[in-house]
């Protein structure tokens, strides 16, 4: 699989691949789904894309787009894993976890020395990839987000 960061010319595909993730998880409410699916607009898109302060990450396997990821900095050092999501028929596989490799070996060289994000307490398979990633979680956020509880986790870039 090949890692790279998004490119204009694969927002189309880019922005399909995110909307069958999001729209399929079972995480996720409809009003949560629609509101995730919004951040991927084309001029979102195209506006992070000139932001020094925003990665954009895809995961290709010959000319299919399999893997997305979305992270931006925090400030400080700190950088947010936004999303992460791979095709429901590559998954297991290792491939978000080769997502999160490629992302932070880019946060590296911008002097990054943190990347956080959260997760649904009840997503299992995130957060066993999380763990087997190095990231350690760090608080319980009860009726966080759209009311749901998340778990806050971390992970020191060396």
């Amino acid at each position: 699989m090949r890692i790279e960061k998004l490119k204009e010319e694969d927002i189309g595909g880019y922005r399909k691949l995110v909307k069958i993730i999001i729209q399929n998880s079972p995480y996720e409410t409809d009003r949560s789904k629609n509101e995730e699916v919004r951040k991927f607009s084309k001029d979102y898109l195209l506006m992070g894309l000139r932001d020094k302060g925003r990665i954009y990450l895809i995961g290709k396997m010959k000319k299919k787009k399999v893997a997305f990821c979305s992270a931006f900095s925090y400030g400080g050092g700190l950088f947010w894993l936004e999303w992460i999501g791979v095709n429901k028929d590559l998954r297991r596989r290792g491939i978000a976890g080769q997502m999160l490799r490629s992302l932070e070996k880019r946060l590296k060289r911008k002097r990054i020395h943190k990347i956080l994000t959260i997760t649904r307490v009840k997503n299992k398979e995130s957060i066993k990839m999380l763990q087997g990633e190095g990231w350690k979680r760090r608080a319980l956020l009860p009726h966080y987000w759209n009311k749901a509880t998340f778990f806050l986790w971390e992970k020191e870039i060396e």
